[in-house]
């Protein structure tokens, strides 16, 4: 990697981290945050080994106990913790959105967001397993729980997410490719 990578990088875990602590707490102790409109664009803008480790680097920092969440939680038992999974998920949700949006997939609006709810997939299996492993209970509480209250909350990531990108892309790269 070149130190444009590595800044690009540097930059996306920053902006997850900083859009993972702004949330809004909810009944039943998941909060609604906007890590993963920062896990969308970082998708949608960085190549796929890149994106991975933006969001590697991130789930590190909260293993070491910096206190970038939405509950402000930290360190190894955090990432053990019921929630933990879903934040896990964020990497399989960059890389995989990443490699669907730079392959021959495609990057138009349908394709894009067809890749963005794939990545929302891949974030919510991993984090419902766990989640029902943690807390002992089934997929129907977990996903009662867990996953339906956020679906329209992640409709409307998506949708920003993809103008966001679209904006950003050429800033990033210094050309006038858009996503």
């Amino acid at each position: 990697m070149n130190i444009r990578q590595i800044t690009k990088c540097a930059l996306f875990t920053a902006i997850i981290s900083v859009c993972a602590m702004i949330s809004i707490p909810l009944p039943g102790g998941v909060p609604l945050s906007l890590a993963t409109l920062a896990v969308y664009m970082c998708a949608l803008i960085l190549p796929p080994v890149s994106a991975g480790i933006s969001v590697f680097v991130y789930i590190l920092l909260i293993a070491v106990g910096v206190p970038i969440t939405a509950s402000g939680g930290a360190g190894l038992s955090y990432l053990a913790g019921p929630t933990g999974g879903y934040i896990i998920g964020y990497i399989f949700n960059a890389v995989a959105v990443s490699a669907l949006v730079n392959s021959k997939f495609g990057r138009s609006r349908v394709k894009l967001i067809t890749a963005l709810v794939f990545g929302t997939a891949a974030t919510y299996l991993p984090g419902t397993i766990w989640f029902c492993f943690v807390m002992k209970t089934n997929a129907v509480v977990a996903l009662t729980k867990c996953v339906v209250p956020f679906l329209p909350g992640d409709a409307v990531k998506i949708v920003v997410a993809m103008e966001l990108a679209k904006r950003l892309y050429p800033l990033v790269y210094r050309e006038k490719k858009t996503v």
